[in-house]
């Protein structure tokens, strides 16, 4: 989507959402982010803060599951909540500030299905994946949704499920994405092995519904379909758990294709497979392509590895970002590794990340240690380029604790950033979330 660029969290297939943990008896005092690391710039103040609604602080969960904007609506699932049937919370912008407009549910199942887990907007198109829905008493095959914005409000409007025989646990819906009228869902779990499948499907200029195309299929063990991003006539889908040849612990690729004609129709060509190069084997654990971004102009890519262990002799896994230029061939190629400024408190680096602009960037590692004594409250760096990137600030949440997430989703769209906090709990409402956002942290664009 040319209006924004979305970075994604990975969980990795973990269902934090579906479990629990232990309560964690804090209360949400107002928090402002601040600097704790010596050699940063001050962190941001935030100028919004979102939570759950009035009434409903005990029915929801995990808001900022999913995070997308284009600057009028700002949308955010809550994938888990009371029998994890999820929601989506609507945001217009009204007087420069964030009021809710309404509150989503799944029309067609209400009980475990991950309603929110992905959402993709365009224009007056919303679209909602829950990928543990049951169809057809198959469970957690996954459907996604679509909602229309009538001038009023969003309306349900088409209902998306695989035309491929999926089995139980697929998770279709588990990544979504749309441009144009061209939208791509992912099944991360298909097959056997799980090798994954991403369906395409177009929007038919007849009656304006979503009509399936192709699909596109990964390697075993793969999980490919983990993260999509559609740009152009391009698509970008990550496997983070397809080995690599040389070491089958380095996990994780990345494809790319192009849309081309196929007679009177449309096909997707896969253009190039590719992986970090450096180190030449990595380290292991990787789980490469778990977070993908792309710069406003297209000509760059990063790419979360957050589980890659820190070096062959420090075997804590600390995560790592690496970014990809294009060549004069159109081929992506390794330009650059970025790790942690605060290395020992590192713990995921690199789970998510935007592009603020070509040349400056925000990384997330949603479980980095904050505090005395350190827990995993969650942390973004921001890094700014003339010749090499630059660590220049680190965000964190002075008053998160253990296990919130901060920085799980991190989003810049329309001049604003949004950070997540996935997991923040509520005055005795374990895992409800939290959003943050900041309008003025820029001047003329950039500072």
């Amino acid at each position: 989507m040319n209006s924004r660029i979305i970075a994604s969290f990975s969980r990795i297939y973990t269902r934090l959402s579906r479990g629990s943990r232990a309560p964690i008896s804090v209360l949400f005092a107002t928090c402002a982010l601040l600097f704790s690391s010596v050699g940063f710039a001050i962190s941001p103040t935030f100028d919004e803060e979102l939570g759950p609604p009035s009434g409903e602080e005990g029915n929801l969960r995990n808001i900022g599951r999913s995070v997308d904007s284009d600057g009028n609506f700002l949308v955010v699932g809550a994938s888990g909540g009371a029998n994890h049937e999820g929601k989506v919370l609507i945001y217009s912008r009204q007087n420069n500030s964030w009021q809710l407009l309404q509150t989503l549910i799944s029309t067609s199942r209400s009980v475990n299905n991950g309603f929110g887990w992905s959402v993709s907007l365009e224009g007056n198109e919303l679209f909602v994946g829950g990928p543990f829905s049951d169809v057809s008493g198959v469970t957690d095959q996954g459907a996604v949704q679509l909602f229309t914005f009538n001038g009023t409000s969003f309306v349900f409007t088409q209902e998306i499920v695989s035309s491929a025989a999926l089995n139980a646990d697929d998770w279709f819906g588990f990544a979504v994405d749309v441009q144009g009228g061209w939208l791509a869902v992912s099944a991360p779990r298909w097959g056997g092995s799980e090798q994954g499948l991403v369906q395409i499907y177009r929007k038919s200029p007849i009656n304006n519904s979503y009509e399936f195309l192709l699909g596109l299929f990964g390697a075993a063990n793969g999980r490919y379909g983990s993260k999509l991003i559609m740009r152009g006539d391009r698509m970008l889908v990550s496997a983070t758990e397809e080995p690599a040849a040389s070491m089958a612990t380095n996990r994780g690729w990345v494809y790319e294709y192009q849309r081309v004609p196929n007679g009177s129709t449309f096909g997707y060509s896969q253009v190039q497979k590719f992986r970090l190069t450096s180190p030449a084997n990595g380290f292991a654990t990787q789980r490469f392509g778990s977070a993908l971004a792309l710069s406003e102009d297209g000509s760059r890519l990063a790419v979360g590895s957050p589980f890659e262990m820190a070096s062959a002799a420090d075997t804590a896994v600390r995560g790592a970002l690496y970014e990809f230029t294009r060549n004069g061939a159109g081929i992506w190629q390794q330009s650059t590794k970025i790790v942690s400024p605060v290395i020992s408190d590192a713990e995921n680096f690199g789970s998510a990340v935007t592009y603020l602009s070509n040349d400056r960037l925000l990384i997330g590692d949603f479980r980095e240690k904050f505090g005395t004594p350190a827990f995993a409250a969650g942390g973004v760096h921001e890094f700014s380029r003339t010749t090499n990137w630059t660590a220049i600030r680190r965000w964190q949440n002075s008053s998160g604790v253990a296990s919130d997430f901060f920085g799980n989703e991190v989003l810049y769209a329309a001049g604003e950033v949004v950070i997540a906090a996935v997991s923040r709990n509520l005055v005795g409402n374990l895992d409800t979330g939290r959003l943050f956002v900041f309008k003025t942290l820029f001047k003329d664009g950039f500072e």
